[in-house]
C-alpha cells in the first residue's frame, strides 16, 4: 500500500494477502493491473519515440515536428486511461479508436519517410499488446495489416522458376 493514498498499488503482490474474497474483487484487481499494463505500454512507446527522435534530430519527441503529434496522442491516451470518471468499456473503445487512427496516419507517412516507420512500429506494438489482452476494435476494417511497399522484381535478369506439381506414382 502506498502511504499517501491508502490504496494498493496496481502492481503490488497479492500473495501475502491470499486469494481475492470475491469475483468482484478479483475483477477489480484485474482491471487495475490491465490499466497499469496499458499505461506502461504507452509510456514505453513514448520512450521509443523519444529515442527515435533523439537519434534522428537530437531533440525529444515533443519538440520534433515529425514525432510531436504522436507524442501528444500518447499523452492523451495515457490521460484518458488514468481518468477515474471514464467507464472502462468506453475508455478502451476510445483508446483503440485513437490508436487505429494514429496507425492509419503513420502508415501513410511511412511510405515516404523512413523515420515515420519507427513511429508506426511503436504504435503497432501497442496494438499488438492490446490484442494479447483481447482488446480489439469493433470495426474489422481497422484491423487490416499495414500496407507493404511493392518490391521490385530481382534484377538478376533471370526469371524465378514456377513451381511445378508432378504426380508421383508408385
Amino acid at each position: 500500500m502506498t502511504a499517501d493514498s491508502g490504496r494498493r498499488r496496481p502492481g503490488a503482490q497479492r500473495a501475502a494477502d491470499g486469494p481475492e474474497p470475491s469475483v468482484h474483487a478479483a475483477l477489480s484487481r484485474a482491471r487495475s493491473h490491465g490499466q497499469a499494463a496499458i499505461t506502461e505500454a504507452l509510456a514505453a512507446t513514448l520512450a521509443l519515440l523519444d529515442a527515435a527522435s533523439l537519434a534522428s534530430s537530437g531533440e525529444p519527441a515533443h519538440a520534433n515536428a515529425i514525432f510531436a503529434p504522436a507524442a501528444r496522442a500518447l499523452d492523451n491516451l495515457r490521460s484518458q486511461i488514468t481518468d477515474p470518471d471514464r467507464e472502462p468499456v468506453q475508455l478502451l473503445q476510445s483508446v483503440v479508436s485513437a490508436l487505429d487512427a494514429e496507425i492509419a496516419r503513420w502508415e501513410d507517412r511511412a511510405r515516404d519517410d523512413a523515420d515515420a516507420r519507427s513511429v508506426l512500429r511503436a504504435f503497432l506494438g501497442v496494438r499488438e499488446l492490446l490484442w494479447e489482452f483481447g482488446i480489439r476494435s469493433a470495426d474489422p476494417s481497422s484491423a487490416r495489416p499495414p500496407k507493404q511497399p511493392k518490391q521490385s522484381a530481382p534484377r538478376s535478369g533471370r526469371r524465378a522458376k514456377k513451381v511445378r506439381h508432378i504426380t508421383v506414382k508408385g
